[in-house]
């Protein structure tokens, strides 16, 4: 993970990771699924209360059972793919997808959106710049705090996603500028997982607007505002 303090490795490297470093840290993920629509989705998700991450891990934490089986569909799901840990906890693929829902909507998470369409192509720093004036408008509420440091998954490629987070922040009224860490571990923070099974199902409501997308529900009733992109009348593709 890099770059990190030794305060900030020690809340991103275990699993689940240090609780006590959970509280102020926010998570983005991105997604395209499927990724031949070419619908691109990056979510930005914190904490609206200090204990919100803690009470999800421990959530999991009492879900899991190693011997739980699972049916062979549940690990085939498109939800296993982007949370394959939130998934293990759930035998059924029948309620798979509503069971997330449902922790979901029962975490204290605030959320933003940005997309980036086959119409309207963004680049990573303006999918940073419009999930980061969705929290903005979280910020506005007296007596919030905002996070102290944001982590995601590690870009593939060559794209400076560093410069493009801190010229996304200038103007947003941080305390101390947050630093942005890139996730590298095998077994993901559970918000990190819960961030990118959100950014998956906004990506595959906006290719096909028609099918039943629970975990998509959940999440609009998280985001603090919706972007045009999912509300015009240009609809996905039809299947």
């Amino acid at each position: 993970m890099k770059p990190a303090s030794k305060a900030a490795a020690a809340a991103v490297s275990s699993h689940p990771p240090a609780l006590a470093q959970l509280d102020s840290l926010a998570f983005f993920a991105s997604s395209m699924e499927p990724p031949e629509d070419g619908f691109e989705v990056q979510v930005l998700c914190w904490p609206t209360i200090s204990s919100a991450w803690r009470a999800l891990t421990d959530t999991w934490r009492a879900l899991y059972s190693p011997d739980l089986k699972r049916s062979p569909a549940v690990s085939a799901a498109w939800v296993n793919q982007s949370a394959p840990q939130i998934s293990s906890v759930f035998a059924d693929l029948a309620a798979l997808e509503t069971s997330i829902a449902s922790l979901i909507t029962r975490t204290a998470v605030g959320m933003s959106v940005a997309v980036s369409t086959p119409a309207r192509r963004a680049s990573q720093r303006e999918l940073f710049v419009e999930c980061l004036h969705g929290y903005q408008e979280f910020l506005r509420t007296p007596g919030r705090s905002a996070f102290t440091a944001a982590v995601i998954d590690t870009p593939i490629g060559a794209e400076p996603v560093d410069d493009h987070f801190r010229a996304a922040i200038q103007g947003i009224p941080f305390p101390t500028a947050p630093a942005l860490h890139h996730w590298e571990g095998a077994n993901s923070p559970i918000p990190l997982e819960l961030a990118r099974v959100a950014s998956a199902a906004v990506a595959r409501y906006a290719s096909n607007r028609e099918a039943g997308n629970p975990i998509f529900d959940a999440v609009r009733g998280k985001l603090v505002s919706t972007p045009l992109s999912l509300t015009s009348t240009l609809r996905g593709r039809r299947r």
